[in-house]
């Protein structure tokens, strides 16, 4: 099995805070894990008990595992053919759409410069300066009374 420690850039190791939702998939897989070193006892290796991505017997995932399978699930589930990569997009795509500062997505995702994330999304910040503008005008519209000109009313 591959083993990497090393990151692409600085950047690529950082911490998120623990949803609920993550800690009990976190905490099901230790059952799982504890399930599995009883019934595979001697068989199951302890070399990287401190990973979560390993196999039945406690062996490493490959890196590619996860993105092979994907391909697997989507067609299960009748879902487009897109690359897992993606997902990363659509998280950045919903985090600027709910007014996320542009900041905070760039250290979600890990960018080290935030004109990577800003050259990359910014069409998502256009979208959501028309939707305040939109607001704006909205909020300040003028409300015009109608006025008697050469006879005629006229907003």
């Amino acid at each position: 099995m591959l083993h990497i420690e090393k990151m692409k850039n600085d950047s690529s190791r950082r911490y998120l805070p623990l949803t609920p939702n993550a800690e009990a998939v976190l905490l099901d897989i230790r059952k799982r894990v504890q399930l599995y070193q009883i019934m595979f006892a001697d068989s199951y290796s302890t070399e990287y008990a401190d990973y979560v991505c390993c196999d039945p017997l406690g062996r490493l995932f490959h890196p590619d595992y996860v993105s092979a399978h994907f391909k697997v699930i989507l067609r299960q589930c009748g879902l487009p053919d897109v690359r897992f990569h993606d997902l990363r997009h659509t998280c950045a795509s919903i985090l600027i759409q709910h007014q996320i500062p542009l900041i905070a997505v760039k250290e979600y995702l890990g960018h080290s410069d935030i004109s990577t994330t800003a050259n990359i999304y910014i069409h998502l910040e256009e979208h959501s300066k028309r939707t305040a503008a939109l607001l704006m005008d909205t909020i300040c519209q003028p409300k015009y009374q109608k006025v008697a000109v050469g006879g005629a009313e006229h907003e």
